[in-house]
């Protein structure tokens, strides 16, 4: 699977606890937005596009299909987020799911994208 991140750093304005955001493209096949937020305990997690529903309570627009798909996105997030700001080299850095609130140390490895080359895969997808 393969990853395209772009990272854009918060500006300073608005959400405080908005590191940055950005595009994912996975696959080549699907894009969509992101925001990199800051959880109160120091942790990073990446939050899809959500609305409000009509009871008050939030639902995602997008989601990853399970949890190892979610840690592959947020690793390849929070590397590009280190790419552009600089930091993280060698940093202990929490990485949150946004799945089911829990904290891991490191996710599984996902191979990022370097080209804006798109390859369609074959075979049937389910």
């Amino acid at each position: 699977m393969t990853i395209d991140v772009m990272f854009f750093k918060n500006n300073g304005g608005g959400q405080t606890n908005r590191v940055g955001g950005g595009y994912i493209t996975v696959g080549g096949l699907l894009k969509t937005s992101y925001n990199l937020m800051k959880s109160n305990n120091g942790g990073l997690f990446v939050a899809y596009p959500s609305y409000k529903k009509a009871d008050g309570t939030w639902a995602n627009h997008v989601n990853p299909v399970n949890k190892e798909a979610g840690d592959a996105i947020t690793q390849a997030v929070i590397a590009k987020y280190q790419e552009v700001t600089g930091e993280g080299g060698g940093q202990d850095r929490r990485i949150e799911s946004s799945n089911n609130g829990s904290t891991r140390k490191e996710a599984p490895k996902v191979e990022v994208a370097r080209t804006n080359e798109a390859s369609v895969p074959t075979g049937r997808p389910f």
